[in-house]
């Protein structure tokens, strides 16, 4: 077998073609053995077509396994840091591949790859996004060039239409990281209710050896019970903000969870100051008294100085 592909357009001499989408048509499946496809997986067969049929009865789960399989199974080889929430995972992607770059840097290693909304950049690659997460072939390619580029580390989003309809099936994920959930996404075409939405995003711990969950968020105790499958566990909080019935930690107290730093006070709002953040003057508003002397880790400097500011919805 050279191929797994589900595109007609793509198909080389013995490929195994996958027949998906509700939009699919006999006349692809023809194509791809006029190109070479030497069987096709498929829900339904099509005894016009004169090729071996394998037939599954979930199309989407098994285009992920059969991707998973036909890369070797790259996800194994890398350290995943997955990233699901309605808002924040752009921001919060570019923000951790920034802090693993300055780490790697000082290791002696390449830079980490990163599948984001914005940006693929798999080490090989390097092009915009056409979905926040690709497709199950197009995603384990992404991984296996990873992998063959020396990188170590991946960060990815993942949205909650990849996690309800698999595919990130098979991928193994170092951390699952849940920002928030919200009502964005509820409609015909994506979730029919919240109850939809929240299952679909609370998958992504299934996958996962540790998980990081931010208390502030809607529905903690069903993430948190959800989050327990992994085997390590971390939490992080804005306290303070939560008293005052806030939900947006990002422009308050600094959230509790060890080895990290702040984020920044109010009154340094950073579409407002200066970048990186350190070269900030002091600010004319008092900082209050849990403000820390320095709220800056080792890594920290190093890390804002090879990013340009957030994209993502938290700019």
């Amino acid at each position: 077998m050279s191929l797994v592909s589900c595109d007609s357009k793509l198909v080389i001499p013995n490929t195994l073609f996958v027949c998906k989408g509700v939009k699919f048509k006999e006349e692809y499946l023809r194509s791809a053995m006029e190109q070479g496809a030497f069987a096709y997986v498929s829900e339904r067969e099509y005894p016009a077509v004169p090729l071996p049929c394998i037939r599954v009865t979930d199309i989407r789960k098994a285009m992920g396994l059969l991707a998973d399989r036909a890369y070797g199974h790259p996800s194994g080889a890398l350290r995943i840091t997955g990233i699901t929430g309605t808002k924040g995972k752009t921001t919060t992607a570019y923000y951790i591949k920034s802090i693993v770059d300055a780490w790697l840097a000082g290791q002696g290693h390449r830079e980490s790859a990163l599948l984001s909304t914005i940006v693929t950049d798999d080490g090989v690659e390097r092009r915009p996004a056409k979905l926040t997460t690709p497709e199950p072939l197009d995603l384990q390619r992404h991984l296996w060039n990873a992998v063959s580029a020396g990188a170590d580390y991946l960060t990815m989003e993942v949205s909650s239409q990849a996690l309800k309809y698999g595919r990130v099936i098979g991928v193994e994920l170092a951390c699952a990281v849940f920002l928030n959930i919200g009502e964005d996404h509820i409609s015909p075409v994506e979730h029919p209710d919240l109850e939809d939405y929240l299952n679909s995003k609370l998958l992504i711990f299934r996958q996962a050896r540790s998980a990081c969950v931010c208390l502030d968020c809607d529905h903690v105790e069903r993430v948190r019970a959800a989050a327990a499958a992994c085997p390590r566990v971390v939490t992080c909080t804005a306290p303070r903000c939560a008293r005052r019935g806030r939900r947006s930690p990002s422009m308050c107290a600094p959230p509790a969870m060890s080895g990290s730093w702040p984020f920044p006070h109010r009154a340094c709002s950073m579409w407002k100051t200066p970048w990186p953040p350190w070269r900030w003057r002091r600010p004319t508003v008092s900082l209050p008294t849990w403000w820390p002397a320095d709220w800056c880790g080792p890594s920290c400097p190093a890390a804002w100085s090879t990013t340009s500011a957030p994209t993502g919805r938290f700019r």
